[in-house]
C-alpha cells in the first residue's frame, strides 16, 4: 500500500506527454485505487512479441523513434524537481497508443535522485532482464541506470530477440553483469552504424562510459532520425500497432473477478497484501458502514434513470434552473432515488443534467 500511494504521489508531480498521468488516488472500503489515463493500445512487450511471432523485425527507424520517445520521458522525469529514477523500465511498462504515442507507466518502485536504493544482501528490485549492472549490485543509482534499461529495449527492438533473459533469475542477473554484448548490426546487417553506436553507449556497463543524461541520448537519436527522409513519426508506429496488435472486443463482464493478463494493457493490478497493516492511514468514506461497497462511477443505465425522473422544464419557469431539487420536490425525490440518497441533481438551462456518482456501476 505504501508503494502504491507513493507511486500516485510521484506521478501527480509529473506532467509530460510521454508519461501516463494519474488523475486520482482514493480508497473505497479499505481498498486503494489509482485512476489513470486510459491508453488504447498494447505494451511494448506485446508489440515485440507480435513482431517475434511474425518474424519480420521492426524497421530500425521505428525502433529508434520509440527509443527517442522513451528517452524524452526519462529526460523529463530525471529533471523534474529533485528528479525521479524509474528503476523498472521494461517493455511491459511502456505503452503504445493506437495514435502512435509512447508513454511510460508504473513508477511503483521509483526513487528520487540521491535516495538510497535496495539494501545490501536483499534481492534487487525491478525487472531482472532490464536492470542496470549497478542495480543488480544494489549500488546507489542515478538516472543513468534508466538509460541502460532503455538501451536493452533499443537493442531488442533492433535485433528481434531478448538480450539478457535467461532460464533462471540467477543466470539472467549474471548476463546483465557480464554477458556478451554484440552489436545489433552483427546480428541484423540492415541496422545502421549510428544506431550501433547509440546502443553501445546506452549499454556501457561502466556508467562513466554511458550517456551522462537522457537528453544526451535523445540528441544522438534525434540526429539519426532527422537524417532520414522522411523521418519516422507517430503515424508509422500507429500503422505497425494497428497491423500487429489489432484491437479486440470484450464483453463488459468478461473476466470480472479474475486475474487479468498482459492482454489487458490498461489493467493496474492491486498490490499484494503484506504481513502487517499498512502504515498509510485508511480514510473511510463518509457514510461507509463497513459492509456496503460504495461505487463511484456512473453508467448509461444511471443516466437513463435520471433523465426519465426529470420533467421537461417549462419555458416560463426560470426558478427551476436556479435552485437544487429538495426532498419536498417530487422530481427531486425521484432523482434522488435514481441516483442515490446523498446526491443532489441540479438541472442546467444550457446543458443536459450533470451526472454524479451512481450506485449502479460495477
Amino acid at each position: 500500500v505504501d508503494l502504491f500511494v507513493a507511486e500516485a504521489k510521484t506521478l501527480v508531480s509529473l506532467s509530460h506527454g510521454n508519461i501516463v498521468p494519474v488523475y486520482e488516488l482514493g480508497v473505497v472500503d479499505d481498498t486503494y485505487f489509482i485512476a489513470m489515463e486510459y491508453i488504447d493500445g498494447p505494451t511494448l512487450w506485446q508489440l515485440t512479441e507480435a513482431v517475434f511471432a511474425h518474424g519480420a523485425p521492426l524497421p530500425p527507424p521505428v525502433a529508434a523513434h520509440v527509443a527517442a520517445e522513451i528517452a524524452r520521458g526519462l529526460d523529463y522525469a530525471h529533471r523534474k524537481g529533485a528528479g525521479v529514477i524509474h528503476r523498472d523500465l521494461s517493455p511491459r511498462n511502456v505503452m503504445l497508443s493506437r495514435d502512435g504515442e509512447v508513454k511510460l507507466v508504473d513508477f511503483g518502485i521509483a526513487l528520487a535522485l540521491g535516495a538510497a536504493g535496495d539494501q545490501a544482501g536483499s534481492a534487487p528490485t525491478g525487472s531482472f532482464p532490464y536492470m542496470s549492472p549497478e542495480q543488480v549490485r544494489r549500488e546507489p543509482l542515478t538516472g543513468q541506470s534508466d538509460l541502460f534499461s532503455a538501451g536493452v529495449l533499443l537493442w531488442e527492438m533492433l535485433v528481434n530477440r531478448r538480450l539478457f533473459a535467461r532460464a533462471t533469475a540467477e543466470a539472467t542477473l549474471q548476463a546483465v553483469v557480464s554477458g556478451e554484448l554484440m552489436a545489433p548490426s552483427s546480428l541484423r546487417p540492415e541496422v545502421p552504424d549510428r544506431l550501433d553506436q547509440v546502443a553501445a553507449r546506452l549499454l556501457a556497463r561502466d556508467p562513466a562510459a554511458r550517456y551522462p543524461t537522457a537528453r544526451a541520448a535523445l540528441a544522438d537519436l534525434g540526429r539519426f532520425l532527422y537524417s532520414l527522409d522522411p523521418p519516422p513519426a507517430s503515424r508509422d508506429l500507429a500503422a505497425m500497432v494497428a497491423r500487429l496488435c489489432p484491437p479486440t472486443v470484450r464483453r463488459a463482464t468478461e473476466g470480472v473477478g479474475e486475474r487479468h493478463d498482459e492482454s489487458a494493457p490498461h489493467t493496474r493490478p492491486a498490490p499484494a497484501a503484506g504481513d502487517g497493516p499498512p502504515s498509510t492511514a485508511v480514510v473511510p468514506r463518509p457514510g461507509a458502514d463497513g459492509t456496503t461497497r460504495h461505487r463511484t462511477f456512473a453508467t448509461h443505465v444511471a443516466l437513463d434513470k435520471v433523465l426519465q425522473a426529470l420533467p421537461a422544464p417549462a419555458e416560463d419557469d426560470d426558478e427551476r434552473f436556479d435552485r437544487a431539487p429538495t426532498a419536498d420536490d417530487g422530481r427531486g425525490a425521484a432523482a434522488a432515488e435514481a441516483v442515490g440518497p446523498s446526491t443532489v441533481v441540479t438541472p442546467r438551462r444550457d446543458s443536459a443534467p450533470r451526472l454524479p456518482a451512481s450506485p449502479d456501476a460495477g
